[in-house]
């Protein structure tokens, strides 16, 4: 029997950037003028969301959430190393990223082989880094090899149809050239402080974005776009079935897993009642 190590970890994207760009998601929708002027308002927000604006646009209160975050991505980090995993599998989401107009499934595991990822070089408007300085100072063309495990790729991919969990696989990137931001950024975060991060990985890709992911190319329109909707995301109770399923077929081999959820933060910007702020 092969044992899971549960983890969770945000891959917000701006966290690779510059606390001076942390807000770049609010800044771009209270530019938004399909949002009324009276929302935009900073005067109109909750007390404490004004306090975490200030008078700086959020600088301040960026620096604090990147030192409670980096103090835990290393809490989390540790206990990855003590585990000894045999690998990394990463759940996170793809915005129209690999996946775009010629297919979208629903869920798919990357069977990859090693890959060299360059995320500032690689950076696509989705993932909100593109052309925007990083935490870390490196170079455009810096460069991480990350290191694939396609034989427990093809096994978790076989237990699950094998379940009747209709997923899809991929032996090689479709759009993008190696792994997008939620997986990429989620291994930044685990190495932030570049010791090295050199356990194999098999990232699994939901479509989050849903409704939106081809419309809005997986990143943020306006208010009043008029977008035609694209068919929804997998149902909350479909995805609790396959995470359940995934567990069941990697506790039944013999590999040291760490399971991660890869996920991002509040999408306030995509929450139209309270005008995506």
């Amino acid at each position: 029997m092969g044992d899971i190590l549960g983890i969770g970890l945000s891959h917000y994207p701006p966290l690779g950037g510059v606390d001076d760009d942390m807000a770049h998601p609010l800044r771009s929708t209270l530019a938004d003028d399909s949002i009324p002027a009276s929302r935009r308002d900073s005067r109109s927000w909750s007390s404490e969301m004004q306090a975490e604006w200030g008078d700086d646009e959020g600088r301040a209160a960026a620096a604090r959430h990147r030192k409670a975050l980096v103090e835990s991505f290393l809490q989390v980090r540790a206990a990855i190393d003590h585990f000894e995993p045999d690998a990394i599998v990463i759940v996170g989401d793809d915005q129209y990223e690999n996946f775009r107009e010629d297919i979208i499934p629903p869920y798919a595991i990357l069977a990859y082989g090693d890959v060299t990822c360059r995320p500032w070089a690689e950076a696509q408007p989705s993932a909100t880094m593109a052309g925007r300085k990083n935490a870390w100072d490196e170079p455009a063309d810096t460069a991480f090899d990350v290191a694939g495990d396609p034989t427990l790729a093809r096994a978790i991919a076989t237990g699950l149809l094998e379940r009747d969990i209709d997923i899809s696989y991929a032996y090689k990137p479709l759009h993008h050239p190696s792994l997008s931001h939620a997986f990429i950024n989620a291994l930044l975060f685990l190495d932030y402080d570049r010791t090295g991060l050199n356990y194999p990985v098999v990232p699994i890709a939901v479509n989050c974005y849903g409704s939106a992911v081809i419309s809005r190319q997986g990143y943020i329109g306006k208010f009043e776009g008029g977008e035609e909707p694209d068919p929804p995301s997998p149902s909350p109770r479909r995805l609790m079935a396959v995470g359940a399923a995934i567990a069941d077929v990697v506790a039944e081999r013999d590999e040291r897993i760490a399971l991660v959820a890869s996920s991002s933060w509040s999408h306030a910007f995509l929450c139209d009642k309270t005008w995506r702020i």
